[in-house]
């Protein structure tokens, strides 16, 4: 389910409170597109636009496939997302399947940059996207089109 920014933040909290309960896992990404300004000017403005949005319909189509996953567009090119029952390797599996995929797209292929963290026992729940955008910058830091586990 796409939410804003703001509504994803509350629902990060309901999807954790919910994981705690239950015992299970919580992956929350931070996805964002590496040098968007470079694929601006190399292929314009409107052909960058359409291949993000035809990436939010995929990231659409995969959280309406998994119970309580929430993303949203958080600012520019970057997309939070948070994902029930996905531990840190079926985590670091998806999104590095879902990052191959993109980058290798005709025409406009986009290359991410994915931090990811995973819920632990007595963490708060707005720390996991704190966490998973800090393991994005470090995946920008060490070169790009990575994905990054805290």
């Amino acid at each position: 389910m796409r939410v804003d920014a703001a509504r994803f933040r509350t629902a990060l909290v309901e999807a954790h409170s919910k994981a705690h309960r239950a015992g299970a896992p919580l992956s929350v990404w931070w996805l964002d597109v590496d040098d968007c300004s470079q694929l601006n000017d190399h292929f314009g403005e409107d052909a960058v636009d359409q291949a993000l949005a035809a990436f939010e319909r995929e990231l659409r189509a995969l959280s309406d496939a998994r119970e309580g996953a929430v993303f949203a567009r958080m600012d520019g090119a970057a997309w939070a997302v948070a994902w029930p029952g996905l531990d840190q390797t079926a985590a670091a599996v998806s999104a590095e399947t879902l990052r191959q995929t993109q980058a290798s797209k005709e025409g406009v292929a986009l290359s991410f940059s994915v931090g990811i963290a995973c819920r632990k026992l007595g963490e708060p729940a707005l720390n996991l996207l704190e966490e998973a955008e800090l393991a994005c910058t470090r995946a920008k830091q060490a070169g790009r089109g990575q994905v990054i586990l805290r």
